[in-house]
């Protein structure tokens, strides 16, 4: 999971939450369909007890290292993950732009 592929999927996540279209468009294989599963998962990820076996070990898989790169996220809080992430960017930009100025 790298930094672009996260500014991607919360991208994705704006769009979807303000109601505004989303068109992705590119090459073959730079992940399109990577980006819109992982997006399902990461938006459902309330219904991981009913997914298949392998789709549970990648989204635990998935969580830890979200986790791991945003302290700030916990699957026990109601909130979307993709929320919890926008509002920990938020919260760390905010601290990095008072610590500069």
């Amino acid at each position: 999971l790298t930094l672009d592929f996260t500014l991607k999927l919360l991208n994705i996540h704006e769009h979807v939450s303000c109601g505004a279209p989303c068109v992705m468009e590119g090459e073959t294989g730079v992940s399109k369909t990577a980006l819109t599963k992982m997006y399902s998962i990461l938006v459902n990820s309330q219904q991981m007890r009913i997914a298949s076996v392998s789709t549970v070990d990648t989204l635990e898989l998935t969580l830890h290292e979200l986790m791991t790169a945003f302290p700030g996220v916990a699957l026990d809080n109601d909130e979307c993950i993709l929320e919890q992430i926008l509002t920990f960017l938020e919260t760390s930009s905010q601290h990095t732009s008072t610590d500069v100025g």
